[in-house]
């Protein structure tokens, strides 16, 4: 599948234009319908995204199967007559910890098979870390950027060796995940601000430089905002202030779509 309309995306924003399109990520039907209908309507593509915890590469949890998600999208686009070439599909929170009580080896080993699964299957857009502790890290630490970078390297190294037969405007785009640097303020609010996009960005290039695929940066998609499960309140004004500023201040090479 084509990813020409996407990346036109990303070239419209390093031109200087403030370009985008929104994602839906629900399994409901009549959600999923709605959406392919505005999209329709609007003349834009249609990114549907799951998390990679509710997908199952071999159907043995319960768990939906890739394939069956990307096809029952497909079938309500039929009957929505949505253009097939406007149709993109994307998995998030693709990380080792989906195999925690694996070894590290192991978990590695099986993320990097799944998302090896997932490009063979056509998913666009691909958001993977390796940031969470597994079985065997030590307990009461946090992980050191250095053995996230080498982590998340060897996933991207799995995504890339399972594209690389592909033309480049149907090779994986990918989603990187910004996360509030100085946690809550004072109204308990949490916040994005400049720095924040500005590290994670800098974060995936000494990544993506680390796995050897510097190329890479040219497909980094857009950024997601993490808040943190349970925060409900969230300043809009602010972090699009923040974002404006954070967006101007990057290199046109840097340049990335954000979404909310």
């Amino acid at each position: 599948m084509r990813n020409s309309l996407l990346i036109d995306i990303i070239e419209a924003n390093r031109g200087g234009e403030r370009k985008g399109i929104y994602a839906v990520e629900s399994r409901n039907s009549t959600v999923q319908e709605a959406y392919l209908r505005q999209a329709l309507a609007d003349g834009s593509p249609a990114l549907f995204e799951i998390c990679a915890s509710m997908l199952d590469s071999h159907g043995q949890s319960g768990r939906m199967l890739p394939d069956d998600f990307i096809a029952n999208v497909k079938q309500i686009a039929v009957k929505t007559s949505f253009p097939r070439d406007r149709l993109f599909f994307g998995v998030n929170d693709l990380s080792p910890s989906l195999w925690q009580d694996e070894s590290i080896e192991s978990a590695l080993k099986k993320t990097s098979a799944f998302i090896s699964d997932l490009v063979s299957l056509g998913i666009n857009k691909l958001g993977i870390h390796a940031g969470i502790p597994l079985k065997g890290d030590p307990a009461d630490q946090l992980l050191s950027q250095e053995v996230i970078t080498a982590r998340e390297a060897a996933l991207y190294q799995a995504a890339e060796c399972a594209a690389a037969a592909l033309p480049d405007e149907e090779k994986p785009l990918y989603v990187i995940d910004v996360n509030p640097g100085q946690g809550m303020t004072e109204d308990q609010t949490n916040m994005i601000h400049k720095e924040d996009v500005e590290n994670a960005v800098d974060r995936f290039t000494k990544t993506v430089a680390a796995a050897g695929l510097p190329e890479m940066k040219k497909r980094l998609l857009a950024a997601r905002i993490f808040l943190g499960a349970g925060n409900s309140i969230f300043d809009h004004q602010a972090v699009q202030r923040d974002y404006s500023q954070a967006v101007s201040s990057l290199e046109k090479d840097e340049w990335i779509r954000f979404t909310r």
